[in-house]
């Protein structure tokens, strides 16, 4: 797991960073607090949490540790939202119960 890293500032934008850190550039995803609170600075250090997917491997940064324990704890809740989901639910209507009201409709399910 990659906890935080600290290395030279290279590129920023209102979502992702890049950290120079012993030669290799670090791409790392930020929220917009945590952009408002880099400086220009060249040197940077930011708290990190890694999310390897099969897909993919993500890099999450804090400039805070509480921001990073936030996200944690919104990761684990998500998690365990989906397991009671499906635990109270088949698949077919758990994607109805989802998507039906971001367009606008309701229905009652059976």
């Amino acid at each position: 797991m990659i906890t935080q890293i600290k290395g030279r500032l290279i590129e920023k934008s209102p979502t992702e960073i890049v950290i120079d850190c012993n030669g290799v550039g670090y791409s790392i995803n930020i929220s917009l607090n945590t952009y408002s609170q880099i400086g220009d600075d060249e040197n940077i250090k930011l708290f990190t949490h890694l999310i390897i997917k099969e897909d993919s491997h993500s890099l999450y940064g804090f400039f805070k540790k509480s921001e990073r324990s936030l996200f944690k704890l919104l990761i684990s809740v998500i998690y365990t939202l989906i397991i009671i989901t499906q635990s109270n639910a088949n698949a077919n209507s758990a994607i109805v119960a989802i998507l039906l009201p971001t367009i606008g409709l309701e229905i009652k399910l059976l």
